[in-house]
């Protein structure tokens, strides 16, 4: 609760924890801190065989390697660490170093997978992620207050001139990656539907689409424009997509620049993502994927923006932007249909935005919260309705799921590993995403604790 809004005589119980532990979540309780190091001890069990070079460990071996980390956990949890974070990260940077030299030496076919290497690549991960995660989530506290309405402003995140120019120089860096030699090679894969599809549109209009190839046809005339523009080539057929590669990573800066209110961090996670040889070759596809990707992202941010705005109608103190809520709600819920257009497995977003208002009201379950849940059974009863008994097109992803469920199937993990391959091999993609998780964890949790307080 901002100071201005506290009550005089009446103490704060999480300013006095706070001042006595130095951080309102890393408490020097002992059972906190034996939670922690648990918790921690069962993932280096589970995790550290998956992400080893072929690295074979013996039960004692993993035993042991799961205790140090959660020895790390322990040790990280609690208040001594805290208050000495900033020398620990100075000490496990090179750490941090000899893991991805480790790894990126392992890549190559002329280097043995085994031995001294193999061995730092695959000890490493677990541990150095759990201690970067303790380490960002105590550091990455920000000194200014979160706003009443809950959003940073864009302006504001990115005043200085550093991050602007890193800025540029990313969407600059973007342009580079998705334009160069964008026509160079021949149409492959289902590239071939697009085109043909673009060329039907762009010679007879939209009644091609009645016998021809109509999947994400929104797509297709982005793609006929294309052509129309600068003749039918794989590069113009290709431009669309190359162009929505950079409206992703200015839509990157906007929302999470919005939602955290830390440049660097809005400037990382566009280029992260563009560093993935694998998301990156989405940008240089003829396929309606480039145009789901920033469609997803804007949804999902005024998804949030509408849920979060309802809310805070509700509070104890109105935030400027909550007469807004039913604008919020409107484009949220426009952008539902060009979604599930464009690919349905986007709809995804239907219950995961249903689990979410769920999460609120267990966090904070008053008379207004339970109001909103109702109305969230009742879209999902709908959804329902329309996806087994209507069995509406724009719904068949979920009777898809539904059927694999309740029949015989066979766990798959190949899937996983393709998920997670990019440019890094796994163990440091992992390491990466862990450890991250501090970070952002940190801020979403005060972020939700400063709205609810």
């Amino acid at each position: 609760m901002p100071p201005h809004h506290k009550k005089a005589g009446r103490k704060d119980p999480g300013a006095t924890r706070a001042s006595k532990s130095g951080h309102p979540r890393l408490t020097n309780h002992f059972f906190v801190s034996l939670l922690f190091g648990f918790c921690a001890a069962l993932a280096a069990y589970y995790l550290t065989p998956i992400l080893s070079f072929n690295q074979k460990f013996t039960i004692g071996t993993l035993l042991f390697l799961s205790g140090v980390n959660g020895l790390v956990a322990f040790v990280g949890s609690t208040n001594f660490f805290h208050k000495n974070a900033g020398k620990f990260a100075l000490w496990t940077l090179p750490l941090i170093l000899i893991q991805l030299t480790s790894n990126v030496l392992l890549t190559y076919a002329g280097i043995q997978q085994s031995g001294l290497l193999a061995f730092c690549a695959s000890t490493l991960t677990v541990p150095t992620a759990t201690l970067w995660f303790i380490i960002l989530r105590s550091l990455s506290i920000p000194d200014k207050p979160v706003p009443d309405t809950g959003y940073y402003t864009v302006a504001e995140t990115f005043s200085g001139i550093g991050p602007r120019i890193a800025g540029v120089t990313i969407l600059m860096l973007t342009g580079l990656l998705v334009f160069y030699r964008l026509g160079y090679y021949d149409i492959w894969e289902d590239e071939n539907l697009v085109i043909n599809a673009a060329k039907g549109f762009y010679e007879n209009g939209f009644a091609y689409f009645e016998e021809g190839y109509d999947r994400a046809w929104l797509h297709t005339s982005l793609v006929a424009g294309s052509f129309h523009l600068f003749g039918i080539s794989e590069w113009a057929g290709r431009f669309p997509s190359a162009i929505f590669g950079l409206v992703f990573v200015i839509v990157c800066f906007f929302v999470f620049a919005r939602w955290f209110g830390l440049a660097w961090l809005a400037l990382l996670i566009p280029l992260v993502c563009m560093m993935n040889d694998r998301f990156l070759i989405l940008f240089r596809y003829m396929r309606m994927y480039a145009l789901l990707i920033p469609l997803f992202l804007i949804a999902v941010f005024l998804i949030y923006r509408a849920v979060m705005a309802f809310q805070l109608s509700h509070g104890p103190t109105k935030a400027s932007g909550s007469g807004r809520k039913w604008i919020y709600a409107a484009l949220a819920i426009g952008m539902l249909p060009i979604m599930a257009h464009v690919h349905k497995l986007s709809m995804v977003l239907l219950p995961v935005t249903g689990l979410f208002i769920l999460y609120l009201v267990l966090i904070k379950p008053t008379r207004q919260q339970m109001q909103f849940l109702w109305i969230a059974l009742g879209a999902g009863a709908l959804m329902l309705f329309f996806t087994f008994v209507v069995q509406l097109d724009a719904l068949r992803m979920f009777r898809q799921v539904a059927n694999r469920i309740f029949s015989t199937h066979q766990y798959q993990p190949d899937y996983f590993g393709f998920v997670f391959e990019n440019g890094l091999p796994l163990n440091s993609t992992i390491m990466f995403l862990l450890a991250g998780l501090g970070l952002l964890g940190s801020r979403v949790s005060r972020h939700l604790k400063s709205f609810w307080s």
